[in-house]
């Protein structure tokens, strides 16, 4: 989840791409959505914002999650 980015290639891990769609998913089936919304746990919004899930997949490509989300 936290090991982003390749290191011999550009582009994003496996594992990480998993990360990101297997939070996308459990956020939108647990949490209460508002108006298709979840919380954005990249270090710029820091869980605090709430965006639909797609923008959210976005921000956490381009900045990751925080730090022991």
């Amino acid at each position: 989840m936290y090991n982003r980015l390749m290191s011999y290639r550009r582009g994003y891990t496996d594992a990480f791409l998993k990360g990101v769609d297997e939070f996308v998913s459990y956020a939108c089936q647990e949490m209460n959505l508002s108006n298709g919304k979840i919380r954005c746990p990249c270090p710029k919004f820091k869980n605090l914002k709430f965006f639909h899930f797609e923008e959210v997949k976005v921000y956490l490509y381009k900045k990751g999650f925080i730090p022991k989300y």
